[in-house]
């Protein structure tokens, strides 16, 4: 058991005795230690004098013991705590997909803040979100399992792969927490009084992943699909009533009731993200055993805007096409190859008319356009429908306005460049063949 391990076990003791958990200098304090480190040291991370330091631990000593029946201190506490009969806890685990992270993943910025605190009860609510590809999953997945020391039950549900009715998932979820099967009858909203009820008793984690799949396309971000309404209800109410559980979720965008239900709720959290760094995109490559020479390095992840999916794609891309050369690959110009045009034209089908016009216009601006600009386009649109648009594209990270300034990216420039060219091509066919 390392030091963060034992803090998290700790944690569970803690709030099984109704206790403040661990603060920040408590945390140093006991984890120095645990690793057997003199309190001098400790003392100057602390940035307190070795004195007033030892009084700090013997403090932290004597709030431990009542957990243990005995008293623990520096030398004895790795005994007692491996002794303890929640040493080898585990959460009981239901996802339908893997958690397993990518052989290439960096840890995100976020990642360490988020994480301590969910630990300390301060976050019950993460949003993760971004355009196709930045990470999300990859973080939630991160995050869970540093976290899920501090959670009796796991419960990871992506909207990726197919998925039952909303009705018979909650069925299945209720008998594996309370294994009892659940009568035909009882009905949804029956069985989510049920699920809040749990979640009020025993200290859930929740992570909903790729929650966009079941929003309606073609129209404003968050709306629900018909047929998954009832999964609406379910998350609204997780969200909005009282529980000591904690809900994760990874989309392109909010729902349309979280603008309205969590705009004042302060252990709310919003994460976006916009790519990765140059420092991970160097890490990214060496993970894929490519050469990071600098002025490659640079183009390469402003081509594919650091974004770890296309980065992905185009690495293996590289690999099987260009023998790891990113040099040839980059000089071929063939940035958009089939793997990644696929899933970004699934991502363009989803906008309505107007939003794909707006995209078609930004598509060949070498600098960031106005508002101004566009409502001088002939969009056929008031501006207030403009504006609405624009406001769909930036909730799906399709676009990002500033100071009255929209940036599209590289990805996305290349993207639509491309899709000009194809239908350029289409028609000088059809032409010919006639």
């Amino acid at each position: 058991m390392d030091s963060l391990q034992a803090v998290n076990l700790l944690n569970i003791l803690l709030k099984q005795n109704n206790l403040p958990l661990l603060s920040k200098r408590e945390e140093t304090i006991f984890c120095d230690a645990w690793n057997q480190l003199p309190y001098h040291q400790t003392a100057q991370k602390l940035n307190n004098s070795c004195q007033y330091t030892r009084y700090l631990a013997w403090e932290l000593w004597k709030r431990l013991s009542p957990l243990f029946s005995e008293p623990v201190g520096k030398f004895n506490i790795h005994k007692t705590l491996t002794q303890c009969e929640l040493a080898n806890y585990t959460p009981r685990r239901k996802s339908n997909q893997s958690l397993n992270l990518p052989h290439y993943y960096q840890p995100f910025p976020q990642e360490e803040t988020i994480t301590q605190e969910i630990i300390r009860e301060q976050l019950q609510i993460v949003g993760i979100l971004g355009m196709i590809g930045t990470g999300k999953s990859s973080l939630a997945k991160a995050i869970t399992r540093k976290i899920e020391p501090n959670f009796e039950i796991i419960i990871w549900h992506s909207f990726e792969v197919k998925n039952s009715s909303c009705k018979e998932w909650m069925k299945k979820i209720i008998a594996f927490i309370t294994k009892k099967k659940m009568q035909s009858n009882v009905t949804i909203d029956e069985q989510i009084d049920i699920f809040l009820d749990l979640l009020a008793k025993k200290r859930f984690l929740l992570v909903f992943d790729d929650l966009d799949n079941l929003f309606i396309s073609q129209s404003f971000p968050g709306k629900f699909y018909n047929q998954y309404r009832s999964y609406e209800k379910l998350i609204k109410r997780i969200v909005t009533q009282p529980h000591q559980s904690c809900v994760i979720f990874t989309s392109r965008h909010y729902p349309q009731f979280f603008y309205k239900e969590l705009q004042n709720f302060s252990q709310f959290k919003t994460c976006f993200l916009n790519g990765l760094s140059a420092n991970q995109v160097d890490n990214f490559l060496k993970a894929w055993g490519l050469p990071r020479r600098n002025y490659l390095l640079e183009q390469f992840q402003l081509e594919y805007d650091r974004n770890p999916w296309a980065l992905e794609k185009a690495c293996f891309y590289i690999h099987k096409h260009y023998n790891g050369n990113l040099r040839h690959f980059l000089c071929d110009q063939h940035l958009i190859f089939p793997e990644i045009l696929n899933d970004l034209s699934h991502e363009f089908k989803r906008l309505n008319p107007l939003e794909k016009k707006i995209m078609y216009l930004l598509r060949d601006q070498i600098q960031p356009s106005s508002k101004m600009n566009l409502f001088a386009k002939n969009l056929k649109a008031s501006k207030a429908e403009i504006n609405l648009a624009l406001k769909s594209l930036q909730a799906r990270s399709l676009i990002k306005l500033d100071t009255g300034f929209i940036f599209l990216s590289p990805l996305l420039q290349q993207y639509l460049r491309n899709r000009k060219s194809r239908q350029t091509g289409k028609i000088k066919k059809s032409a010919l063949s006639a």
